[in-house]
């Protein structure tokens, strides 16, 4: 005999008994508290979200270091916090945040917010419920921006700190460290291996601990997304600071960790029923890559990568951007490109600029020239927007506090480059970079010095260099009031002659200042794109050369 379902038989009108009563109210009761819960999206549903995550509009992204606690007086509270950095991103272009907190934050930096005044003001913020992350997450949030915790993945601040300030851990843990600390006085400081600090990811427990970070902050705040800053600083393994290559195992560790996290980013999205992304800062060309340990055309193809960030910003106006570009449009990964105000750093003769009011150690810039330090940004800016970038990086450009010189200066920037239309008309300056203070050191010979500056030139011999111009310079017309190109050589005697070209047309120099050599360019010239820029040292000279800066300045009528 076939066994009847089980049914829930109601009483007939008016007969219900209390028993009754109370089961259908619990009933409703538990309908609408499910009703009420964030319940996860189906799979299709969670990626189409996850796609217009990816494509929202990101003109600027504000990379933020986490220094904002550093410019506190007195007690630190969620106002004064905010005031320092975080609130100045409203009304500009900023539709992202970057952010590299101080709580939480992996065991490996824990020895600087352990030391004072930083570890007071992180409880200052505790007794009040809160932290860094929370505060910038909040206030972002409200302004429409959103919000990316930004993890560098082997930061080495604190190889120049004091011992103190070296986290437990690493202390703890020696044995998977790429150096020691007698290193820093075995190598000169423009030898990485003066660095001892790096961690050395072959180790396992060093990938297991940067996973166990991500899951520790996708698990307890509401980010939109998470960033894998792998140029703070570009060495996972010992070879980089031989500059030598790492090897196909190394590689595959690395992605193997990168499929990890990003594993964790989607099991965190499927929790919370929303999109969290996952963002790279890489150098710029596959090759490059590859060398430090980075197997980025794996990680897109294998669909570990929502966003890609390129460069560490130290060469604004030659990096070869373009390359990682084009395969992100190929992989359907937007590429951004990263502008550093550490890469602007420049003089003109006795006049010295600097792209905010003091560098990231604080030292002040009394004689920093603002209007200089504005051109920069916008022919960088414009140079990625004419690459195909889908927006800008800012790197160590910060505000503080209201009414503050650098504030001005990070907000006219904020609010000029996130359009490329906007830069179409404005003054601008155009560099080939000097690059040779970034050859060894922190940087690990991750900006080559090949194609841009210095460069001897020898006697009888011609060097060439390319100069970036974004401008349609000749078809600006009467829009356009000069071009001005100066050259850089140190060194020149009397009798030397130096003959400059530019796409081929011989330009009219003279000698103003005692190394640089100026004057104006025809427009009908200039390229908008890549420009041919060839200097040659007469023959007769007696030795060469040392060709240390090349510029183009692009004046508009008002």
């Amino acid at each position: 005999m076939r066994k009847e379902p089980a049914v829930m038989r109601l009483s007939a009108p008016g007969s219900l008994t209390s028993r009754t009563v109370l089961c259908l109210a619990a009933l409703l009761a538990w309908i609408g508290m499910s009703g009420c819960r964030t319940r996860p999206q189906p799979a299709d549903s969670l990626e189409s979200a996850r796609q217009s995550a990816v494509q929202r509009q990101r003109r600027i992204i504000f990379n933020n270091d986490g220094d904002d606690l550093l410019h506190l007086a007195g007690p630190a509270t969620a106002e004064k916090f905010l005031s320092v950095r975080t609130e100045h991103a409203a009304g500009t272009m900023v539709d992202s945040v970057f952010y590299f907190s101080r709580r939480p934050i992996s065991p490996l930096y824990t020895g600087a917010v352990k030391s004072e005044p930083l570890a007071g003001r992180l409880r200052d913020l505790a007794r009040q419920g809160t932290d860094d992350l929370r505060l910038v997450i909040e206030a972002s949030r409200k302004q429409g921006i959103e919000v990316f915790w930004s993890m560098r993945m082997n930061d080495i601040h604190d190889n120049a700190k004091h011992p103190s300030e070296i986290a437990q851990w690493k202390k703890d843990h020696r044995h998977l460290l790429m150096g020691r600390p007698a290193d820093k006085e075995r190598f000169p400081a423009s030898d990485p291996r003066n660095i001892w600090t790096f961690v050395d990811y072959a180790h396992p427990e060093v990938r297991d601990l940067m996973v166990e970070t991500f899951k520790e902050v996708l698990a307890g705040y509401d980010v939109d997304g998470v960033d894998l800053d792998f140029l703070r600083h570009p060495a996972f393994f010992p070879e980089t600071r031989r500059f030598q290559p790492v090897t196909r195992p190394h590689l595959e560790m690395m992605t193997e960790l990168v499929g990890r996290i990003r594993a964790e980013v989607l099991a965190a999205s499927r929790r919370k029923g929303r999109p969290i992304l996952m963002s790279v800062r890489v150098l710029p060309t596959l090759e490059q890559n590859r060398h430090f340990g980075f197997e980025v055309e794996q990680w897109a193809q294998r669909g570990y990568l929502d966003l890609i960030v390129v460069g560490g910003g130290y060469d604004p106006f030659t990096m070869p951007a373009g390359d990682m570009i084009e395969r992100g449009n190929q992989w359907a990964v937007p590429v951004y490109v990263c502008l550093s105000s550490s890469g602007f750093e420049h003089s003109i003769g006795s006049r010295r600029f600097y792209s905010t009011d003091a560098d990231q150690w604080g030292r002040t810039r009394p004689n920093a020239d603002e209007g200089l330090a504005l051109k920069v940004w916008r022919a960088a800016a414009a140079n990625a927007w004419l690459a195909g970038a889908k927006g800008i990086m800012t790197f160590n450009l910060f505000p503080r506090h209201p009414g503050s010189r650098a504030t001005r200066m990070a907000r006219r920037v904020w609010k000029e480059i996130g359009d490329p239309d906007n830069l179409a008309l404005t003054d601008k300056l155009y560099v080939v970079e000097n690059v040779e203070s970034l050859q060894g050191g922190f940087m690990m010979g991750s900006v080559p010095v090949e194609g841009r500056l210095p460069v001897q030139v020898a006697p009888g011999a011609e060097v060439q260099r390319i100069l970036p111009v974004a401008d349609d310079l000749a078809g600006a017309g009467d829009r356009l009031q000069s071009l001005e190109f100066r050259l850089k050589l140190a060194g020149p005697r009397k009798r030397d002659t130096v003959t400059v070209r530019l796409n081929g047309e011989r330009l009219r120099l003279t000698r103003r200042r005692p190394d640089w050599l100026i004057g104006p360019v025809p427009a009908q010239v200039m390229r908008r794109g890549s420009n041919v820029v060839k200097v040659e040292l007469g023959a007769a000279a007696p030795s060469a050369l040392t060709l240390e800066g090349l510029e183009l300045e692009v004046t508009y009528r008002r």
